[in-house]
């Protein structure tokens, strides 16, 4: 499945006195199914806890990336097990929708790197995709997951255009 099969967009962007309120679509106009990889989580002393409004958060050039999607471990860390989100499965002709509550301040977190805190003035979405008709999703208790061999091989990262926010963002280091 080629990118331009895939419709990806945010579609509105607002703040409440708490939280930055992202929503974003993808709609599936290939003939094969797609999953995002779109389902971060939180480690809880019963296990993993998902997690819909979770992002990973960095910020470039004063960009605020928010991230759904696997991140790579960088090579000179070693990892016990790298963190593989959930998957949400998106049939051929299909559309999926969320909104996304980041609090604010916005925490930034990556699974292996710390940054410090920052600002920013615009943001993007960073959306992780696997669309290979090999993957076989397992179901974990209420969630799909693909394995880490099939989303570090098959992961595409879709990047939406950048949004002028017309007001700073204040980051906070994890």
């Amino acid at each position: 499945m080629s990118d331009d099969e895939l419709s990806f967009s945010v579609d509105q962007v607002a703040f409440t006195e708490a939280s930055l309120e992202l929503t974003y679509s993808v709609t599936n106009g290939g003939s094969e199914r797609a999953f995002l990889v779109n389902r971060l989580f939180n480690r809880t002393p019963d296990g993993f806890r998902v997690d819909s409004d979770l992002v990973y958060a960095d910020v470039a050039e004063g960009v605020l990336r928010l991230r759904k999607h696997m991140v790579e471990v960088p090579d000179e860390i070693d990892v016990e097990a790298p963190e593989v989100p959930y998957v949400t499965l998106v049939l051929s002709g299909g559309t999926f929708v969320e909104t996304v509550r980041v609090p604010l301040p916005v925490r930034l977190k990556n699974p292996y790197l710390t940054q410090a805190a920052t600002s920013a003035s615009a943001i993007e979405l960073h959306l992780g995709v696997v669309s290979s008709p090999e993957a076989e999703p397992a179901l974990v208790g209420d969630e799909l997951r693909l394995s880490y061999r099939t989303v570090a091989r098959e992961q595409r990262v879709l990047v939406s255009p950048v949004v002028e926010l017309g007001r700073t963002v204040e980051t906070a280091a994890v």
